[in-house]
């Protein structure tokens, strides 16, 4: 798990992306993203499956992600 206090900027994601690549867990749990459900789509990682997305109501929810690898499903 890894808590990104916002991934609003491209090369925090990309840091981001880069960083699961070179961990290469088989599941991994991001929070703080601060997207809303519009944003879903800003954080792929190719050969991963976002199997979680999870926001509050409130305007200033921080958003969670539960992704696994493609492969191990």
């Amino acid at each position: 798990t890894i808590n990104v206090n916002g991934l609003n900027s491209s090369i925090k994601r990309n840091a981001v992306a880069q960083w699961i690549r070179k961990k290469e867990p088989t599941i991994w749990c991001i929070q703080e993203t601060h997207f809303s459900f519009k944003d879903t789509h800003r954080l792929k990682v190719k050969g991963w499956k976002k199997i979680l997305f999870a926001n509050g109501k409130a305007e200033e929810s921080r958003c969670s992600y539960v992704y696994i690898r493609q492969n191990r499903l």
